[in-house]
């Protein structure tokens, strides 16, 4: 055992941040929702997926909303914010869209590995846009994500 760590106490409670378990409740979750939109993308159609989604996450925030007195002067902020929001509404629908689209045409497992791609271009703008540094570690699974997205894409 190296010298710097005889002295130390490892303790359970210091081995995991606090929100690596919400981070992995995250994950479940939303592999289990890309699964669903994957399933009833293929069994109902797309558009009826992503409109009963919008539906259920309306009535959960609604409820969650309402609980925490968050309706008040909801309106106000709506029209404050209304060109952020249609935006936000836009792209947020197209990209969900086009997911479910892609879920009826390619397998489920290559649609989902390639859409959650999308952080090798937050890496990506991060190094480029923010001049942030890389570490080795970042450097080699930014190349092995490219390398599996790319072998994924053309193994179809």
């Amino acid at each position: 055992m190296a010298k710097s760590s005889k002295t130390l106490h490892f303790e359970r409670k210091h081995l995991v941040e606090k929100g690596v378990y919400v981070a992995l409740i995250a994950a479940i979750v939303m592999g289990g929702a890309n699964f669903l939109i994957g399933v009833g993308s293929r069994t109902v159609d797309p558009v009826t997926i992503k409109w009963g989604m919008d539906i259920f996450l309306a009535v959960g925030s609604g409820i969650f909303m309402l609980k925490n007195g968050e309706l008040r002067g909801i309106s106000g902020k709506i029209r404050k914010n209304v060109k952020v929001i249609l935006c936000m509404s836009v792209f947020d629908n197209a990209a969900w869209l086009a997911f479910g689209f892609a879920m009826v045409f390619v397998p489920i497992a290559i649609a989902v590995a390639l859409s959650e791609s999308y952080i090798v271009i937050a890496v990506l703008l991060g190094y480029f846009v923010n001049k942030e540094k890389l570490k080795k570690h970042q450097i080699i699974g930014l190349v092995l994500s490219v390398i599996s997205a790319v072998y994924l894409a053309s193994s179809v």
